[in-house]
């Protein structure tokens, strides 16, 4: 992180004043005045004006120097001196009264003006500093130092084009000093100016690579320009170099946020509060984050910790953990969070809006009144949100017709709030217009059908007007409804998914429901989605969405589901289409996105894949299955450090998926960390022990560590269930002929061979084993076969090499071995692996 500015101003300013203030203007007294003293005079003077020096012993030999010289124009010289070095200690009034008394010496003293200028100005008097800057730099112009000076002068003063101004004027005249040029990216940055800081920063980081402030200052700037990645990336590489910058850590969260990756935000939020716990802004960003994430428990706690950080400036925290407290149905607390907050800001209007409602929800109406009345009258817009809580407390106090125009209002301005409709309704039931409350519940019921509450009072409406049969029969054609969603829903309510019948039972009922109603298109979409688990019945799934997309083409949930059935019959440039029309209809579809991204991903199209997979995650960070396929496409990029935080990011997601923990191992063992992904992959088969993949990879993984009778075993395992995979029988077959087990090991070759015909590998592993049984003219049968399958399988030219060695043919032998190198570089390093030399 950058230091303070008064830090930056002192680092600018002290060693300036040294190398140019005092052995520039004042170099020839200096000399002057060492020639002429005796030796002990001379070493205090040193020492006075050293950069070496501690601080203190700096002053006390000024202070030794100015009592032993009796010469005026050598004491002015000490005076500034020493004022220079009062102002690094932070002594503002003793340095300017030092620069002052050196000036009614030597009027034209350089060093005492510009200190007394730099002194004015580090004590807010602003005007007094510019006007002796404008003086001296009326005498040299071409002085970069003025120039800066002035700068930091008006950047104090909030000018910040005039500041601007001058820092480019100085950078003209000394165009490597990275000091200044640092101070106009910091000042450009924060004045919006974000083309200029990046130019400076770029700069800087050209001269100093390695500089974590300079690279700190860049990610803020490109933040700022909505360059949120390549923020995250300076910030990244800023933690790097200096992982103690609380600062960067900050500004990390912030961009995450912003991409709406809220759980790497919270974790890097979490890394800087472990370095500064009382970090308020820090704090604050966490709760609102931990909001996001619906922990209102953990937001709520955050919050507190966030108002004892600072209690000065806690209004803000208060308002916001009393909105949680109201959610969580604990008004009084809320209220009490209120009261200090308008103890610390008494205007204002969201805090007594705040308060309102939860007297609302008290039961103590007319304080809810008077609050939300309070905070309207202070300012506070009115929302619709307000409009309607206010209608509330009317009609809880039985002013009916006041609160019937609030949800007037509310209605007319959100055509589409069922809770505008449903109050009104109610608030002309309070004046027994029932009639018209029996045509509200109808509209409410309109924009929401079924809704429970809606749905009863229309009924005590029918009944209240004499109209018992037509609620008879809206409730017979609600219960079939109500039957119907039941069969289409995954989940009854929220929570955890309602238990479901058998598929078959399901597939039944929808027959029948479709038999009864063949227009009931949720009915079909239910029963294509459950068509869609098997391969055979895909062509009557699909029937049933082009059914529903003929009589509507642009049928959402249809185009889905159908793209879905054209991946899984990789029918890849058709998914990609379906899914182009839904995002056309439906820009943050997040599902059409992801079936958009495999499609993409199965047509070599990875950059749009990954492209697709970032939007799905800035929609919707926990969605684990984009992290884990966009990981794979990082993977496959060369991109290890990316994907090996999305795994880890689907491992926090979804701990009890083995797919995460397979994504993570898969990583690390790609990023060259065997025993972290032998941990990982033996956990991801532990929770599913029947992944033929995951099987042969982690066989695999076993192999190349030399543990092959682990290898073995564990493909033996699942060969023994049954397994159709020739990957799996393959790799038991070369394991083994590795492994010196040759007894039986053909048979799983054959078996490979069986049920892949045309594999390359398999035949390079069959001749393997017989190269083992010494079998040398079979052996070189099937590396020949492999080869003439897959001419750039090294491992077969090299094994081609061996055996027309051992036969004489040594020109054809040289051949194979070099096409073998080419391919493999450490090729031969592998069949030393096997204890076979060339």
């Amino acid at each position: 992180m950058a230091p303070g500015l008064g830090m930056v101003l002192r680092a600018l300013l002290w060693p300036t004043v040294i190398a140019v203030g005092l052995f520039m203007s004042a170099g020839r007294a200096a000399a002057e005045l060492r020639a002429s003293t005796a030796d002990r005079l001379s070493e205090l003077v040193e020492r006075c004006g050293s950069d070496v020096v501690a601080p203190a012993e700096r002053m006390v030999a000024c202070d030794q120097a100015l009592a032993m010289e009796a010469r005026r124009f050598h004491r002015a010289t000490l005076l500034a001196m020493r004022g220079w070095q009062k102002r690094e200690a932070g002594r503002l009034p003793g340095a300017l009264r030092d620069f002052e008394a050196a000036l009614k010496i030597a009027p034209s003293a350089y060093s005492a003006q510009r200190g007394q200028a730099v002194v004015l100005s580090d004590l807010g008097r602003y005007e007094e500093a510019l006007k002796l800057l404008a003086g001296l730099l009326a005498t040299d112009e071409t002085n970069a130092t003025l120039y800066a000076d002035r700068g930091i002068v008006h950047m104090r003063a909030g000018r910040d084009e005039k500041a601007l101004s001058d820092f480019a004027a100085a950078l003209t005249l000394r165009p490597a000093d990275t000091h200044i040029r640092w101070l106009r990216g910091r000042l450009a940055t924060i004045s919006g100016n974000y083309d200029l800081a990046l130019a400076d920063f770029d700069a800087l980081l050209q001269a100093e690579p390695q500089n974590a402030s300079y690279m700190h200052y860049r990610g803020l700037a490109k933040g700022s320009k909505d360059d949120n990645r390549g923020a995250i990336s300076d910030f990244n590489r800023a933690l790097a170099l200096d992982p103690t910058a609380v600062g960067s850590w900050f500004e990390r969260g912030k961009a995450f946020e912003r991409l709406g990756e809220n759980m790497r935000a919270l974790r890097s939020y979490d890394m800087g509060l472990k370095l500064a716990p009382k970090h308020r802004d820090m704090l604050f960003r966490r709760a609102y984050v931990l909001v996001m994430l619906n922990r209102y428990d953990e937001a709520i706690k955050t919050y507190g910790e966030t108002i004892a950080a600072d209690e000065k400036l806690s209004s803000i925290p208060y308002g916001n953990r009393a909105w949680l407290l109201i959610e969580k149905g604990r008004y009084d607390e809320a209220i009490k969070d209120v009261q200090r907050a308008l103890h610390g800001s008494p205007k204002n209007a969201q805090a007594f809006y705040v308060r309102g409602v939860a007297q609302f929800h008290r039961d103590n109406v007319a304080a809810a009144l008077r609050d939300i009345d309070r905070a309207l009258t202070l300012g506070r817009e009115r929302t619709v949100s307000v409009v309607n809580y206010r209608g509330r407390v009317l009609l809880r106090m039985k002013r009916y017709r006041e609160a019937a125009a609030e949800f007037d209002e509310v209605v007319r301005r959100d055509p589409k709030a069922l809770y505008g409709y449903y109050n009104r309704a109610l608030a002309a039931e309070g004046m027994q217009r029932w009639d018209e409350a029996l045509q509200l519940y109808i509209k409410a019921l309109e924009v929401e059908p079924g809704e429970a509450d809606s749905v009863r009072k229309r009924n005590e409406m029918l009944v209240k007007l004499g109209r018992e049969v037509e609620m008879w029969r809206l409730r017979l054609a609600e219960t079939v409804q109500g039957w119907r969603q039941a069969a289409s829903s995954s989940t009854a309510r929220r929570g955890e998914p309602a238990p479901q019948p058998p598929r078959a039972d399901q597939l039944r009922s929808l027959d029948a429901t479709l038999e009864l109603d063949p227009y009931d298109v949720e009915a079909r979409l239910r029963r294509a989605g459950l068509l869609a688990e098997d391969a055979e019945k895909h062509a009557q799934g699909l029937a049933d969405l082009d059914w529903i997309l003929t009589r509507e083409p642009g049928h959402i949930d249809a185009l889905r589901q159908r793209a879905a059935f054209h991946y899984a019959e990789k029918r890849f440039e058709d998914a990609s289409r379906d899914t182009e029309q839904v995002i056309a209809k439906s820009p943050k579809d997040k599902i059409a996105m992801f079936w958009r991204a495999l499609s993409a991903t199965a047509l070599g199209r990875r950059s749009d894949a990954i492209a697709d997979y970032n939007t799905i995650i800035s929609l919707d960070p926990r969605m684990k299955e984009a992290r884990v396929n966009r990981a794979m496409l990082f993977l496959g990029e060369r991109q290890f450090e990316a994907a090996a935080l999305d795994c880890e990011e689907a491992v926090q997601l979804r701990p009890g998926d083995f797919d995460s923990w397979y994504c993570r191992g898969t990583v690390k063992w790609r990023q060259g960390q065997p025993l972290e992904a032998l941990v990982d992959l033996q956990e991801a088969l532990r929770l599913n022990p029947d992944s033929q993949n995951l099987i042969v990879d982690l066989a695999n993984l076993l192999f190349k560590q030399g543990r092959y009778g682990a290898a073995t075993a564990l493909l033996s395992k699942i060969i023994k269930k049954g397994a159709a995979n020739a990957d799996i029988w393959n790799s038991n077959c070369f394991y083994r002929a590795v492994a010196g087990d040759l007894e039986g090991t053909m048979s799983d070759c054959d078996e490979a061979l069986r049920l892949d015909p045309s594999g390359a590998y398999i035949y390079d592993s069959r001749a393997f084993l017989f190269f083992r049984q010494d079998d040398l003219d079979a052996a070189l049968a099937d590396f020949d076969k492999a080869v003439s399958i897959d001419p750039n399988l090294a491992h077969s030219q090299f094994g081609r090499g061996l055996l027309l060695k051992r036969k004489g043919e040594l020109a054809a032998a040289a051949a194979a071995f070099a096409k073998a190198r080419e391919l493999d570089p450490l090729v031969d390093i592998r069949y030393l692996g096997y204890g076979v030399r060339p």
